[in-house]
């Protein structure tokens, strides 16, 4: 029941940060560093107290932080290459179904937009080339700190997502930090899918545990674990795409530009336009 109650603690604090920044006082460093690191780390605690992993907090600190140092920059070392060379792999299909659009009746406008060349950038490098690099590499901060139980793995694992989460919610927020408050709709955006990389790299950890046990007694498989990572992670950033850039051609298109919905995209495309 302790773990229990740290971990409720631990997600009460966030949402406390989270509020007082909304409605009290949103230029403070130490609020947001609180209200974006908060979630990961909560959602870790409880995961710790689900588990109760056998092995003391040595081992979950060290998979926490490879994830936060290590994984980050592995991504960003390989994430421009692979971009490029993806970009350039699927560009002339991009120009085809462009060019296919004007010959069909569909929304040739539509089309344009999103196969824009920075609109298709965006759609590849969130939706494609980030999940496949951060499910290829997070994994390696719970396999270095060297499980040794089914238990062990999730939960190195999902430290391993919960570091790398927390440092990217950081860099989100404090990229933002300057211009205004634009740090906190960042934030709360991040919070809600800070849940996706502990479960992503748990899964993955553990299903390259299971490689070594017979077949028959595998919990789960390498090539299922993967794709579920991998495709919770394409669909959460390439809808977050698809909002910005349907937010940006809005007017082209005739859409609204009061709902709800777009409430992200906006506070993002006005904070990078000043």
């Amino acid at each position: 029941m302790k773990r229990y109650a740290v971990a409720f603690v631990a997600f009460g604090l966030t949402i406390t940060a989270t509020l007082w920044a909304l409605f009290v006082e949103a230029d403070d460093l130490g609020v947001l560093v609180l209200a974006t690191v908060g979630m990961p780390v909560s959602i870790l605690l409880l995961v710790r107290a689900v588990l109760a992993p056998p092995t003391g907090s040595r081992p979950g600190i060290v998979s926490f932080l490879l994830g936060a140092t290590l994984v980050p920059v592995g991504v960003l070392l390989l994430g421009a290459a692979v971009t490029g060379a993806l970009v350039a792999v699927v560009d002339p299909l991009r120009n085809a179904v462009v060019d296919l659009s004007s010959e069909l009746t569909v929304d040739t406008d539509f089309v344009e937009v999103l196969f824009a060349g920075w609109a298709f950038f965006l759609l590849v490098e969130l939706a494609i080339v980030a999940p496949l690099l951060e499910e290829t590499l997070k994994p390696f901060g719970a396999l270095l700190a060297r499980p040794r139980s089914r238990t062990e793995a999730l939960f190195f694992g999902a430290a391993a997502g919960a570091g790398f989460a927390a440092i990217e919610n950081i860099l989100y927020a404090t990229g933002w930090f300057w211009g205004g408050d634009w740090w906190i709709s960042i934030s709360v955006l991040r919070m809600s899918g800070s849940a996706l990389h502990l479960l992503g790299t748990g899964l993955v950890a553990l299903a390259i545990f299971e490689v070594s046990r017979p077949k028959g007694e595998r919990l789960i498989s390498l090539p299922t674990a993967y794709g579920t990572a991998l495709a919770n992670h394409a669909v959460w950033n390439g809808s977050i795409a698809v909002s910005i850039v349907l937010f940006a051609g809005q007017d082209r298109l005739g859409l609204p530009d009061d709902r709800l919905g777009w409430g992200v995209a906006r506070t993002v495309l006005r904070a990078a336009c000043g």
